[in-house]
């Protein structure tokens, strides 16, 4: 056999070959994927919002260090039919979110459902006190998740929250009586 057939059917098993693989892995790419992929994936960075009235977008801004050492923002937008209208009230908190990516589909941008989130910090970078807001002896205490009973330096202001899951920004603060300490700076209704 010559040089030149030898090539001819090498080229022509290797184009088999191919064509095999393309049969056995040609159904596979055209299977839909899922709504969602793979779950168990986490996303944390500041919430923010943008777009007009009725068609807003919310978005996690993560900052990462490029090689510049400069921060450089990433943008993902939520996806419309996850826990976004939740996360929305959330704005310029940061937060970790769990869930997964949805692939770009129809004209759609990739984007991120949420099942579930954290708050990390405030805007003012403390950590937040998340609790049930009651009032007893004329301050308000906060329950925390961990049952722990907090006194807060606060007479007034947030009547409107008791028995409620709030979310707050507390500063450290001289105690005015035995027990009471913190004083809030901000406040939420945890949504």
């Amino acid at each position: 056999m010559s040089l030149q057939k030898f090539y001819l059917v090498r080229k022509l098993v290797l184009e088999l070959y191919s064509l095999r693989a393309l049969l056995i892995f040609l159904p596979l790419a055209l299977i839909p994927y899922p709504p969602a992929l793979a779950t168990g994936q986490f996303l944390s960075g500041t919430v923010i919002t943008g777009g007009s009235k009725g068609n807003e977008a919310v978005m996690i801004e993560q900052k990462i260090l490029s090689s510049s050492q400069k921060r450089k923002p990433i943008i993902t937008h939520l996806c419309k039919d996850s826990g976004e209208n939740r996360v929305k009230k959330l704005s310029g908190l940061k937060v970790r979110l769990s869930g997964s990516y949805r692939p770009k589909g129809n004209g759609e941008r990739r984007c991120f459902v949420t099942n579930e989130f954290t708050v990390l910090k405030m805007s003012s970078g403390r950590p937040p006190l998340i609790g049930v807001l009651s009032q007893k002896d004329g301050y308000f205490h906060l329950t925390t998740d961990a049952g722990k009973l907090i006194k807060l330096n606060q007479k007034s202001g947030m009547e409107g929250l008791l028995n409620k899951r709030v979310i707050l920004d507390v500063k450290p603060s001289p105690p005015l009586a035995e027990g009471v300490s913190p004083r809030v700076a901000s406040y939420l209704e945890y949504p």
